[in-house]
């Protein structure tokens, strides 16, 4: 069974809405989204596949990273997995029948992997350490499952995600004069938090993402805010465009 994901809903702001700033022969040009829906603030990155779950044993095609010397798989896209347990293996865990899983253990690092790591991932999904109560294995730090891999598509990146990271906050400095007036106009206060800057993949680039609007407060009423993300191509490492994504907060009531 191949894993299937939901791909984002996001929509094009109106023609009515505000524009942004054109962009000069060197600047990064800006696209304008709108999220459309409410969503939690720990969903600011933008994924390919933004909903993941699996049973055991069904197999799974994600984007991932494996770093240099380690054996576990950081999922880039989707962000996570839920995962089922199959009856007959599930662990003594208390009585929980899903886990949500960040990373997947895997035997060893595929060898054909550059040092950064970044793959396309397929295999299928097997308890890790079954002895063990998934609540044992979080105290360990232990991932609850691992993968059994049959593929690891290779995915070039000229520079690693960390640098990446860097050179994100760079390009936001360098647009802060067209970033600024874009929050203007949708009533938003400008104020990036540089140190949430954090790294997805997303349409064949990899994404930098934080939060660019005032961080919004605990609230019943939809509180408006918005995020900026930096997409580079993976293979020159040189940054393709900026994405203001306008958001909605707003707390459940339940």
């Amino acid at each position: 069974m191949r894993l299937t994901c939901a791909l984002p809903v996001i929509f094009l702001l109106s023609c009515s809405a505000p524009s942004p700033p054109a962009a000069g022969p060197t600047e990064l040009p800006i696209q304008v989204v709108d999220n459309g829906e409410n969503g939690s603030l720990s969903l600011w990155h933008l994924y390919e596949r933004e909903h993941a779950t699996a049973v055991v044993g069904n197999e799974i095609t994600f984007v991932g990273r494996v770093e240099p010397d380690k054996t576990e798989i950081q999922f880039k896209s989707p962000p996570w997995l839920t995962v089922a347990f199959s009856a007959e293996k599930k662990p003594g865990d208390g009585g929980s029948d899903t886990c949500q899983e960040f990373t997947l253990q895997s035997a060893e690092r595929p060898h054909d992997l550059d040092a950064i790591g970044f793959a396309e991932f397929t295999g299928k999904v097997q308890v890790n350490r079954p002895e063990l109560s998934s609540h044992e294995k979080y105290d360990k730090g232990i991932p609850v499952f691992r993968i059994a891999l049959t593929r690891a598509k290779p995915i070039h990146c000229a520079k690693s995600p960390e640098q990446l990271l860097k050179d994100a906050v760079a390009d936001l400095r360098q647009a802060e004069p067209r970033l600024r007036e874009l929050c203007k106009q949708n009533q938003l206060e400008y104020a990036p938090d540089e140190s949430k800057f954090a790294s997805s993949w997303y349409q064949g680039c990899i994404a930098c993402t934080t939060i660019l609007s005032k961080h919004p407060g605990f609230s019943f009423a939809p509180v408006p805010y918005a995020t900026i993300s930096v997409l580079y191509n993976p293979e020159t490492g040189k940054p393709a465009r900026f994405i203001f994504m306008r958001r909605i907060w707003q707390d459940p009531r339940d």
